[in-house]
C-alpha cells in the first residue's frame, strides 16, 4: 500500500484532508496516504464511509467543508464509493462505476454540492496504472496486457 500511496504523491493533486471509513483497514490505509502527500496530517474518520454508510449524510458534509478545504481524498469501501461517485457526477446512483480496491477517481465538483449532479470525474485509475507511475510521473508498461 506505500507503492500507493508514493503514486498518488507522483502525480501532485492537491489534496488538504483526508477523510476515511472507521474501519481498521481503511484508516490505516488513509494513515499511508496522508504520510506520502500530507506529511502525516490527521486523517479523519466518518461512518457515512463505513460499508454501511449514508451517501446523502457524506454528500451533506462534503457541501459543510471549510471553503479552504479544495482537495479531499475519501478513503472507503465498495459499493458506496462507487454510488457516491455517481451520485455526484449523475444526479442518481444509475451510473454504473467500476472503482477497483486501490483504484483512485477524480472528480471535479461545482461551488454546489448537493443531490443533484454537481460533479464531473476527471479520471479514474486503476491500481495497476497507479503502480506503473515512475519517479518522474510518467506510465510504464509492464509487459502484455497492461
Amino acid at each position: 500500500m506505500h507503492e500507493f500511496g508514493k503514486a498518488v504523491g507522483r502525480l501532485r493533486l492537491r489534496i488538504n484532508c483526508i477523510w476515511s471509513s472507521p474501519d481498521l483497514r481503511a484508516i490505516q490505509t488513509a494513515e499511508i496516504f496522508s504520510q506520502e502527500v500530507l506529511n502525516k496530517r490527521k486523517v479523519q474518520a466518518h461512518k457515512d464511509l463505513s460499508p454501511k454508510g449514508n451517501v446523502r449524510r457524506l454528500i451533506g458534509n462534503i457541501a459543510d467543508l471549510d471553503p479552504s478545504i479544495d482537495g479531499l481524498l475519501l478513503v472507503g469501501h465498495e459499493p458506496g464509493l462507487s454510488s457516491l461517485l455517481s451520485v455526484l457526477t449523475n444526479g442518481n446512483v444509475d451510473l454504473r462505476v467500476k472503482l477497483k480496491k486501490g483504484g483512485l477517481a477524480k472528480l471535479i465538483l461545482d461551488n454546489r454540492i448537493g443531490l443533484e449532479r454537481c460533479g464531473t470525474l476527471q479520471w479514474l485509475l486503476p491500481p495497476r496504472v497507479l503502480l506503473g507511475l515512475t519517479n518522474k510521473g510518467t506510465l510504464t508498461t509492464r509487459g502484455p496486457g497492461y
